[in-house]
């Protein structure tokens, strides 16, 4: 955001706010914002004015008041966050004090999630859709099997069964290992494998290998780093005779008469339901998945599909912090009063 001052007419000193009206002042203005971001307009420099400007010491907020440095807010992602405000940026909890963020050096777990009609957002937090009709790797140094009363957790470079314990939580089956394996499973479409940092730069598949770049998620089973989703994504089949998997269609092109229902539901994420977790996670990306993913429900659950996609939305909004009771009798009501 540029400096923004205010330009007197010389015939009248009347500031706004708690401005002052100064002589000869620099267009570069110091501003909360300039604390936390260069101010590209303090690159060049212009012709000293006269006008309003904020008293030594202080700084101009958002709503065009002058406060003392203490008072500015943090700013995370274009957003403005209050001081004591909590986010979670790649794993590490920061808190907003005195205007910057202080962040915890030990890092959290990080998530891959699966959701839908094949959404994935890897471990360093890539996005890309990809669906096929083989089994494929997620992550490589585990072997999950999940069967119907029977679950069985491998570590591969152990060879050998992993202790773990099973239990019930909202819609979800969780699988926790002792070796720092979270898996939560809606028993559908939706997966979410939770990793310690000690795997870092240790595992590969869909899910990516975790070494906190984006640019390189994208390794296939020959360690070869490429663009292209197909081609990524078929190298990480189970079977090599399962037949690759092609670029997906917009399914709302293909059921046109689905597009309006799908985005008249969908909005909802974008609405005051969520407002608290928008300047944190972002909505958009979750909003387009919802759509397409309902408009490709055209033979029956466009609840499940539809309640599937939003689900997915609160879980990245508790990933981030923030917990939406989004859930009533008349919103996705079969899962009402359950977890995200």
């Amino acid at each position: 955001m540029p400096s923004v001052f205010y330009i007197q007419d010389k015939y009248t000193k009347n500031c706004p706010k708690n401005s002052t009206y100064q002589y000869a002042i620099s267009t570069c203005q110091k501003t909360c914002r300039s604390l936390s971001d260069p101010d590209p307009s303090c690159s060049f420099k212009l012709p000293t004015v006269d006008g309003c400007a904020c008293p030594n010491g202080t700084y101009l907020d958002d709503s065009g008041a002058c406060v003392p440095d203490k008072q500015c807010p943090c700013y995370y992602k274009g957003s403005v966050m209050p001081p004591g405000e909590v986010v979670y940026d790649k794993g590490a909890m920061c808190t907003c004090k005195d205007r910057k963020w202080q962040c915890t050096q030990n890092e959290c777990h990080r998530t891959c999630v699966v959701y839908g009609e094949g959404h994935y957002v890897t471990f360093d937090g890539k996005r890309f859709d990809f669906s096929g009709d083989c089994e494929y790797t997620l992550t490589q140094n585990f072997e999950l099997k999940l069967s119907e009363g029977s679950y069985e957790v491998v570590e591969r470079d152990i060879g050998s069964e992993v202790p773990y314990q099973v239990r019930q939580m909202g819609i979800y089956l969780v699988i926790e290992a002792t070796n720092g394996l979270i898996l939560m499973w809606d028993k559908k479409t939706s997966i979410l494998i939770k990793l310690s940092p000690e795997f870092k730069g240790r595992v590969c598949g869909l899910c990516g290998n975790y070494d906190g770049s984006v640019s390189n998620d994208f390794i296939t089973r020959s360690q070869s780093v490429v663009v292209n989703i197909q081609e990524f994504g078929n190298s990480w089949k189970a079977a090599p005779t399962c037949p690759d998997a092609l670029p997906l269609k917009d399914p709302c092109v293909a059921n046109p008469y689905r597009q309006t229902w799908s985005q008249k539901h969908c909005s909802f994420i974008m609405g005051s339901t969520f407002s608290k977790c928008h300047s944190k996670v972002d909505p958009t990306p979750y909003h387009d998945a919802c759509v397409q993913d309902t408009c490709a429900c055209d033979s029956g659950g466009d609840c499940e599909c539809y309640c599937t996609a939003v689900a997915a939305y609160a879980a990245a909004c508790s990933q981030a912090g923030i917990c939406v009771s989004w859930r009533t009798p008349e919103i996705c009501r079969k899962y009402f009063q359950q977890i995200y």
